[in-house]
């Protein structure tokens, strides 16, 4: 387990490197650059280190310390979906900034139950659904958004399809990853053939890793590609005429 969450680390690193070294990402606005660096680095990088540790330090310690380690493996999966969402979010609602504000401070708030229902909540139900609200609020809600915008024509959210369906590739092998790892599948049904090599927490850990690649590094090379030739709209207050003086009675009043 140790090894199947820390070994990809270095692998996302190389291509964390490349994807940024991409003229059309240079080319982006300077807050722009920092949220996808901070959205690579904390899904491809700091979630599978701290993943690592749990699972290696979980066994090392007193078993005191069981939850703490868990709850560090938790917490970085949390920080990697928010920081991947909140540059979907940026990209869906690119031209709509209020839009994509309302949305970060939604999905922060979520960030901040789901980490108390976890931490502090023995309910194991109330913890699951805290959980499920925040990631489908994060994921789902920025894609529909986008695949309405596209749907509708927008042309300056009319992203390729491409973009749209690595996303949602990305969203269905977390819903795998997520049954595979609840259900305890393969090793249900074949008892002790699973035990060290491709049990469940084995591909949940790979489904994970694939989940945030089709993500992050494939898309969002897209989608970079595509902005750089399609600006937003100017802001619709310069359409609008200038008003017009009020009409003023013959005593030289207005009405």
């Amino acid at each position: 387990g140790t090894r199947a969450a820390a070994a990809p680390a270095a692998a996302f690193a190389a291509a964390i490197a490349e994807f940024l070294r991409d003229a059309a990402v240079g080319d982006l606005p300077a807050v722009d650059r920092c949220l996808l660096s901070i959205g690579l680095v904390v899904a491809l990088i700091i979630r599978p280190i701290c993943s690592a540790a749990a699972h290696l330090l979980y066994c090392m310690t007193d078993s005191r310390y069981y939850a703490l380690w868990w709850s560090v493996d938790y917490i970085s999966i949390c920080a990697a979906i928010l920081a991947v969402s909140l540059v979907c979010a940026r990209n869906a609602f690119f031209c709509e900034p209020e839009l994509a504000h309302l949305f970060f401070v939604c999905s922060s708030g979520l960030l901040c139950t789901s980490m108390i229902a976890v931490l502090c909540i023995a309910s194991s139900s109330v913890r699951a659904f805290s959980f499920l609200l925040f990631v489908l609020f994060c994921n789902v809600v920025p894609l529909c958004y986008q695949l309405f915008s596209k749907l509708e024509g927008w042309y300056h959210n009319d992203c390729p399809w491409s973009y749209i369906y690595y996303w949602a590739l990305s969203l269905v092998l977390f819903l795998v990853g997520v049954v595979v790892k609840s259900t305890s599948v393969p090793e249900y049904f074949f008892p002790g053939k699973f035990d060290f090599v491709g049990s469940s927490h084995q591909l949940w850990h790979l489904t994970i890793n694939l989940a945030f690649v089709f993500g992050t590094l494939v898309p969002w090379r897209i989608y970079v590609d595509w902005r750089a030739q399609v600006p937003c709209p100017a802001p619709r207050e310069l359409f609008l005429q200038p008003p017009s003086p009020p009409p003023f009675s013959a005593s030289g009043w207005p009405y």
